[in-house]
Order: C-alpha cells, then sequence, then structure tokens
C-alpha cells in the first residue's frame, strides 16, 4: 500500500477530500431520562459508534453530533496522470487505461518513474557541500 501511495504521488494524481457533520437527535422519554443519538438512513446510531458504508464513507457518533467522510475512492475528487482514468474498485482507487477501463492505466505496468528513489546512475554527492 506503501508502494502505491508513493507511485500515485510520483505520477501526479491529486485528491480533495470531504466531510460532514450532523448535529445529533435529543429527545427525553416519558420518565425524564434524555437520549442522544445519530439519525444514519433511519437508523439511531448511538455516541461512541463507528461505522463503515459500502458508500465509501466513515462515520462516527458521538454525543455532540454525527460526522462522516469519505474514505478510498470517495475520499474526495481524483485527479489521473493523461491517459488514464480514476475508477471504484471496492471503494479502493484504481487508475485504468481511458480507452480500455479492463486494462491498468500503462504508466502503472511500467513501475515508478526512474530516479523515484534514487538519484540518476552515476551521481555522487559530496556530503561536506551537502547544506540543510
Amino acid at each position: 500500500m506503501y508502494m502505491q501511495a508513493l507511485l500515485l504521488l510520483g505520477m501526479g494524481v491529486s485528491t480533495q477530500g470531504f466531510g460532514y457533520l450532523d448535529p445529533p437527535t435529543v429527545v427525553t422519554n416519558k420518565y425524564g431520562t434524555e437520549l442522544v443519538y445519530c439519525d444514519y438512513q433511519n437508523v439511531k446510531m448511538l455516541p461512541d459508534s463507528f461505522w463503515r458504508t459500502a458508500d465509501c464513507e466513515e462515520c462516527e457518533c458521538t454525543k455532540s453530533g454525527m460526522f462522516c467522510e469519505g474514505f478510498g475512492f470517495n475520499a474526495g475528487v481524483f485527479g489521473a496522470p493523461t491517459g488514464c482514468d480514476v475508477v471504484n474498485d471496492a471503494c479502493d482507487i484504481r487508475l485504468v487505461d481511458a480507452q480500455d477501463d479492463t486494462k491498468d492505466c500503462e504508466p502503472f505496468k511500467q513501475g515508478p518513474p526512474p530516479h523515484l528513489f534514487a538519484p540518476p546512475e552515476g551521481t555522487s554527492f559530496n556530503m561536506e557541500e551537502v547544506h540543510f
């Protein structure tokens, strides 16, 4: 997974995330007890609940309310290298060929770009000249 993240960064994939907060529902029962809960798609979730959905959302209910944010494919808007498209593969991000979405994006078949993790071959460093 770490290598995929580095490859994504190296290939110019960009993202913009999202999240939302809904206030809790507070009701008082006939005995005077206050009940606090979060209403998620007509399901009453108690504070300290955490769940993930098939719509690629992670949600948490607290006494302050419900916070949901996208994860994986639904983490935001993604950009892909030229000739590639971003698709949802069970909430994972998958880069596919823009002409044939049954094939992986060509740059990812070839591995990381040259010199992504090391200087070009034949390059030498004199540590005395390196300044931080």
